[in-house]
């Protein structure tokens, strides 16, 4: 199995690691049209997606893994490739070339699923092969934790375990306000215990900062459609940063 990577940043090398020799990384702006027979795992940001889908081929398409957070779901049927592989990865890298650091909870669905899970499987992350239904239920869990702890992160200007330490009650009260403009607007019953999940997460890396960022897909959506209290409190001086670019 060859893995061709695309972009070059924490997670595109980590999973290049992985492969141990069975991958080709290719730079965001490199030509995509000599890739090799196999899947191409997408490590870049959102924004850049755009950029990057048109200049490959039709036919590899399918070969496509997704493996960007926040809201990418209306995005991917727009473009027609809401049938492509699709993880949400549950591990944190802290900067380029660095371990990975495993929160045990990654999720994948897809024609490549199996195969990924198998190249995580080499870096030591624990993931999990799931149907369309549960997948969609992990994604929205995972949007709502780096919302939450993005803006509290930029608000009490600490790390994600501090946080989780010294204003557990922010961190309830703002995922409970968020959690229901998610369910209102996809649909999508989210889990009792999410708090209690999205927390148990945050333990695993509880070093790792958050930061307000890729607005439209992360942030962004939530106050397009709902501008909670809190929400808008926490953001502060944040919405003015990104509400005027819109």
């Amino acid at each position: 199995m060859h893995w061709n990577i695309v972009g070059a940043g924490r997670i595109g090398l980590a999973l290049v690691k992985m492969a141990d020799g069975q991958a080709t990384l290719f730079h965001r702006n490199e030509s995509l049209q000599n890739m090799k027979k196999g899947p191409i795992v997408l490590c870049v940001r959102n924004d850049d997606l755009a950029d990057i889908i048109p200049f490959l081929p039709k036919e590899r398409h399918q070969d496509c893994i997704f493996v960007q957070n926040g809201m990418l779901q209306s995005w991917l049927i727009e473009h027609e490739l809401e049938n492509c592989t699709q993880s949400l990865l549950y591990f944190a890298v802290a900067k380029r070339g660095d371990e990975p650091v495993d929160g045990g909870r990654t999720v994948t669905m897809g024609k490549w699923a199996i195969e990924f899970q198998k190249l995580l499987q080499k870096g030591n992350i624990q993931s999990e092969v799931v149907s369309k239904e549960d997948f969609d239920v992990s994604m929205c869990s995972k949007y709502l934790w780096i919302c939450v702890m993005s803006v509290l992160c930029d608000y009490y200007q600490c790390d994600v375990g501090t946080v989780l330490n010294k204003y557990s009650d922010s961190i309830r009260e703002l995922t409970v306000e968020c959690s229901k403009t998610v369910a209102t607007h996809t649909g999508i019953q989210l889990s009792d215990q999410l708090y209690k999940e999205l927390n148990d997460y945050t333990k695993t890396i509880p070093h790792y900062r958050c930061s307000v960022k890729e607005w439209k897909w992360r942030n962004g959506w939530l106050w397009e459609r709902e501008q909670g209290i809190l929400h808008q409190r926490y953001l502060g001086e944040t919405i003015r940063k990104y509400w005027n670019k819109s």
